[in-house]
């Protein structure tokens, strides 16, 4: 009788506990990437940093997000975290400066120290590269309509000017939680 009333016991604090985590998942889900619809920031969680504070325009196929934004065009591979930026306005210098993480004091290039800081921060899972003929034919579809801002899932960002940012009701989520059935069997 008492090894039942303790096996009954642990099952009901088990179940306590499960119940919780259900409902703090519930209400503060995990999520990896965020784009903050109120300030015009994408955010990735997973390394707790801004990375464009400045979308224009997003489209999301699959696992793979597709970002227009202040630093360039960006296509973020959600599930494998790997990271491409297309920035025409970097030269050849500037781009070689990035990628062998060399520092150029000559640049006074404010968007050229964002990107290297990005670059300092993700190192080998951020590719840059300064030349549309570097984009496949699908990334350079995608591309042209986030420059245009037409297409079939193209998200326009108009930032609001009074908006003080942090987690608010109008912005996007990515991650395993929110979509994870396309985390486990997407093979893109």
């Amino acid at each position: 009788m008492k090894k039942n009333i303790l096996k009954y016991f642990f099952l009901s604090i088990g179940g306590v506990i499960c119940m919780l985590l259900f409902i703090v998942w519930t209400i503060f889900p995990p999520r990896d990437f965020e784009i903050n619809l109120d300030t015009g920031k994408l955010y990735n969680h997973y390394v707790y940093m801004e990375m464009d504070e400045h979308v224009v325009a997003y489209k999301r196929v699959h696992t793979i997000l597709y970002v227009q934004g202040e630093c360039g065009f960006w296509i973020i591979n959600l599930k494998k975290k790997e990271f491409k930026l297309l920035n025409m306005q970097l030269d050849n210098a500037d781009l070689k400066s990035l990628t062998q993480m060399t520092h150029r004091p000559e640049n006074n290039n404010e968007l050229y120290h964002t990107i290297k800081l990005r670059q300092e921060r993700y190192k080998d899972s951020l590719t840059i590269f300064n030349n549309l003929d570097q984009l496949s034919l699908k990334e350079r579809k995608i591309y042209d309509e986030l420059q245009n801002g037409k297409g079939e899932g193209v998200k326009i960002v108009i930032p609001n000017k009074n908006a003080q940012g942090g987690i608010t009701d109008k912005s996007e989520q990515w991650g395993p939680y929110q979509q994870p059935l396309e985390y486990m069997f997407d093979e893109q």
